[in-house]
């Protein structure tokens, strides 16, 4: 995968901000993924030895994408308060999303009951989240595996429905 990663823009003065986002991590994926994150404004943070993390402004366009992933793509999501500083990520949502892809098997897409409750998405879109313990988080997370949407799924989402 190929591209400079996008400077987020959450102050007008490119200072340090707090915001709502959701945050993911994707292992695995592949040149077609590029355009899903084109479709859903998603600003790709970071590529690096096959990781890309990515934000997005809202969890339901996080989970749309997620879900139309390449088939051999794994990946980790979470959402909540971000601090973004000199172009790098901060935050909760951050270390659940990067040890959610490292649990993450090929093809696999883990994501925080929180995301897909934010997402609206939370109503059988997923499986039943289960508490796991993540290292570095003082208590338990409640994760989902999340299932690839269908494109008439998709298309129902894009329109907002």
């Amino acid at each position: 995968m190929t591209g400079a990663p996008r400077k987020l823009s959450f102050t007008a003065s490119g200072g340090p901000s707090v915001r709502l986002r959701a945050v993911v991590f994707i292992k695995e994926g592949d040149e077609s993924d590029d355009r899903i994150f084109v479709d859903d404004g998603a600003e790709v943070i970071q590529r690096l030895d096959g990781l890309q993390i990515v934000s997005f402004e809202s969890a339901g366009a996080a989970v749309h994408c997620l879900a139309a992933l390449s088939s051999g793509a794994r990946a980790g999501a979470s959402c909540g308060d971000v601090l973004c500083e000199n172009e790098t990520l901060y935050g909760l949502p951050v270390i659940e999303a990067s040890r959610l892809v490292d649990l993450a098997g090929p093809g696999q897409i883990l994501c925080t009951e929180r995301l897909l409750r934010a997402s609206g998405e939370s109503d059988g879109a997923a499986s039943s989240a289960a508490p796991m313990t993540l290292r570095g988080i003082p208590h338990p997370v409640r994760v989902s595996s999340l299932d690839r949407i269908s494109s008439e799924s998709s298309d129902r989402h894009a329109r907002g429905r």
